[in-house]
């Protein structure tokens, strides 16, 4: 079974916004968007993909769940990821927060992707817990 069969779809709304937005990936490789939530929420460590590719990306990164989606439109992950350059966009918590466990777990990852991608030497670090798998996502509001 495909667990990615909304691609597709991502790679149509992707078209449609790529005259709105270039990105220049004429030398990209890899593309990995962090940033945290948005005013009045708070995110756990996760990942959105959309391909195989970010996929491996995702689970180099170690977060505490990775999103299988079809994508944003217009967001910078699927622009490339449609061009063939795996992207994924990594959540990390909370915004106006220095969460230095957080961002001491994203670096961890950031370096994994790196020496995965033969970019530096040594051994990637997966002593995090394996990553929950989904593609549904719910607020939880307290």
């Amino acid at each position: 079974m495909d667990v990615f069969p909304r691609a597709a779809l991502a790679a149509a709304r992707t078209e449609r916004r790529s005259a709105s937005r270039r990105i220049d990936a004429e030398d990209a490789d890899l593309g990995i968007d962090l940033h945290t939530q948005s005013r009045g929420g708070t995110y756990p460590a996760y990942v959105f993909v959309n391909t195989p590719a970010a996929k491996r990306l995702a689970d180099m990164l170690r977060p505490d769940s990775i999103y299988i989606q079809a994508g944003l439109d217009g967001a910078v992950e699927d622009m490339l990821n449609v061009n063939g350059i795996p992207a994924v966009t990594y959540e990390l918590g909370a915004p106006e927060v220095f969460d230095e466990a957080m961002i001491a777990r994203a670096l961890r990852g950031v370096r994994n992707v790196m020496i995965d991608r033969k970019m530096l030497p040594g051994t990637p670090d997966l002593s995090d817990p394996e990553p929950f798998l989904g593609n549904l996502v719910t607020n939880v509001d307290s």
